[in-house]
């Protein structure tokens, strides 16, 4: 079964689609809502009772909704330490389907890219650790208004 992102940034005054996905199931969201997909409006915590023929699960989506001018926040460090606190390269920029990081180490070496916005990045290239150290992001994805966007800075890995 598929599920909800954890999170999912929308702009203010339009809405968001959560999609529970696995077609042909039976769906009951905390709003009422008994079909696949669910438009809101408001930002909160919403749940998904998803009923298939073989098995059934719940998840939930937290939506947040942030201003047109501002569409996306990045950390400066994170701590892949496999303490389930800022273990990974987490960031909040609008879910888009333009979306692509890409991560570079000092010496210009790529070591991590994703067109999925919702995978983030745990420390590791070639699923190896890499030394702690200043990595590079560049970020390309569009605006509330639908324009391109290019984010890009640095990020620090501490172990």
């Amino acid at each position: 079964m598929a599920y909800l992102p954890d999170d999912t940034i929308a702009c203010e005054g339009n809405f968001a689609v959560l999609d529970a996905q696995n077609p042909g199931s039976r769906y009951r969201w905390n709003t009422g809502e008994t079909t696949r997909t669910i438009q809101v409006d408001r930002p909160g915590k919403y749940w998904v009772e998803i009923t298939g023929p073989c098995n059934s699960a719940v998840d939930t989506a937290n939506l947040v909704f942030i201003r047109e001018d501002l569409s996306a926040f990045i950390p400066n460090v994170f701590t892949p330490d496999g303490d389930n606190i800022n273990d990974t390269f987490e960031h909040y920029v609008l879910k888009t389907p333009a979306y692509r990081l890409v991560i570079y180490d000092r010496w210009g070496r790529e070591v991590f890219s994703s067109t999925d916005p919702f995978v983030q990045w745990d420390g590791r290239t070639n699923n190896q650790e890499v030394p702690p150290g200043v990595y590079y992001y560049f970020i390309n994805g569009t605006d509330c208004r639908g324009q391109p966007i290019t984010f890009k800075g640095t990020g620090s890995l501490l172990r």
